[in-house]
C-alpha cells in the first residue's frame, strides 16, 4: 500500500482518485505489500526545467522526473509538470487526466527500478505500463 503525499505548486488540479487507483493496480502487478510513502508534486515549467538541468544535465522542460528516497519508509518523489502534460494530452489526443495518470505511473515504475535506457528494458517497462493502464499487451 502506498500513501501519497500531494504537493501542488500550480493552478492545475490533481486527479487524486485516478492516481491512487493506478498505483494500487501497479502494486498488484509488482506484488508490493509493504506500506510506504510517496511524494507526488506538481510544479511549473520553469521549476521542472531547473530540476531537469540540475539532476539530469538537460536544460529543457520535461513532463516527469522521479527520485528514489534513501529513507526506510519513503519510496521517493515524482515531480510532474502539468502544463507539459496538458500539451502532451492534446498532442496524443487523450484527456489531461489520463496523461497525468500515465506520467505518475511512469515515474512510479522508475522508482520501483524500471528503466528505458536500453531497448530490452524499454520494452519491459512499456509492456508493464500498458498492462497496468489496461491497454493490453
Amino acid at each position: 500500500m502506498v500513501t501519497i503525499e500531494f504537493n501542488n505548486r500550480t493552478k492545475y488540479k490533481f486527479p487524486k482518485t485516478a492516481v491512487y487507483c493506478v498505483f494500487k493496480k501497479a502494486n498488484k502487478f509488482l506484488r508490493v505489500k509493504k506500506k510506504q510513502i510517496l511524494s507526488l508534486a506538481f510544479v511549473d515549467e520553469a521549476e521542472i526545467k531547473k530540476l531537469n538541468k540540475r539532476y539530469r544535465g538537460k536544460n529543457k522542460i520535461t513532463d516527469v522526473l522521479s527520485f528514489e528516497a534513501r529513507e526506510k519508509d519513503c519510496l521517493g518523489e515524482i515531480i510532474i509538470c502539468p502544463a507539459q502534460a496538458k500539451k502532451q494530452a492534446k498532442e496524443f489526443k487523450q484527456s489531461y487526466q489520463k496523461e497525468i495518470v500515465k506520467l505518475a505511473l511512469h515515474g512510479y515504475l522508475h522508482i520501483m527500478g524500471y528503466d528505458h535506457e536500453k531497448e530490452v528494458e524499454a520494452g519491459e517497462m512499456e509492456k508493464l505500463e500498458r498492462r497496468v493502464l489496461g491497454y493490453g499487451v
